[in-house]
């Protein structure tokens, strides 16, 4: 009788695409991939949709692990819970109905912060973001001016600043 490795076939298997499936042999687990992050609540509905929909796509395991978040025209009202999400580096979220961008500080890391067409009044918690590069608050009309301006590379203000 013959016998045969099955670690070669394992490998084959992962490394074809199968990291998003456990495997198992003779009943036993081999391998289990990391859960999606889950452990988060956002109160506003849209928000939440949509983070959600960029931690399937990116196959988020960790708050941290989520960079990148595009949520433009989507009716999100309020971000809190948001500030979970400390590895974020690139936000999107123009076109909404947002007041409130405090949660939005805890971002340290934040390069790009696309904010337009909001209800955004006080952008001080935006403005000591030391790693903003660029930062657009463009039609939101009833912004309070910042003074002095911030050292963010690229700035883009309502009309009335």
């Amino acid at each position: 009788m013959r016998s045969y490795s099955p670690a070669p076939l394992l490998a084959a298997l992962l490394v074809t695409g199968c990291a998003d499936y456990a495997v198992t042999f003779n009943e036993r687990t081999l391998y289990t991939p990391p859960a999606l992050f889950r452990d988060f609540s956002l109160p506003d509905e849209a928000l939440r949709e949509c983070v959600i929909q960029h931690i399937i796509d990116g196959e988020i395991t960790s708050a941290e692990g989520l960079t990148l978040l595009d949520c433009s025209q989507a009716g999100i009202r309020d971000l809190t819970g948001l500030e979970l999400f400390t590895g974020l580096t690139r936000v999107r979220l123009s076109g909404n109905a947002i007041k409130d961008v405090t949660p939005l500080a805890a971002a340290t890391g934040l390069e790009i912060l696309l904010l337009a067409d909001n209800r955004i009044r006080d952008p001080s918690a935006l403005l000591a973001l030391e790693r903003l590069e660029r930062l657009d608050l463009s039609g939101n009309d009833r912004l309070t001016c910042p003074s002095p301006l911030p050292a963010i590379g690229e700035l883009t203000l309502p009309d009335h600043c």
